[in-house]
C-alpha cells in the first residue's frame, strides 16, 4: 500500500487518488517473472486503514480470478 495523490487518477466525483495497492501474485516457483508473476494495481479515493484496504483488494482480486460461479 502507497499513500500518495495522483491528480491524473480520478473518481466519478473528480476526486484524486489517495494512494495505491499493489498485488503480485506468482506462480511458484518462479521461473520467469514476466510469465509466472501477475501484478495488479488498485487505486483508492478515501482515507482507509491499510488493514480496511488489503481485505478489500483482496476479495476484488479472490472474486477476479475466481469467479463466484466457480465456487
Amino acid at each position: 500500500m502507497y499513500r500518495t495523490m495522483n491528480y491524473a487518477i480520478r473518481n466519478l466525483q473528480r476526486e484524486p487518488a489517495k494512494g495505491l495497492i499493489m498485488v503480485s501474485i506468482c506462480n511458484n516457483p518462479i521461473v520467469t517473472i514476466g510469465t509466472d508473476c501477475e501484478n495488479l494495481t488498485y487505486f483508492y479515493f478515501a482515507d482507509y486503514k491499510p488493514a480496511d484496504v488489503f481485505e478489500d483488494v483482496f476479495m476484488r482480486w479472490l472474486n477476479s480470478v475466481f469467479p463466484q460461479s466457480e465456487r
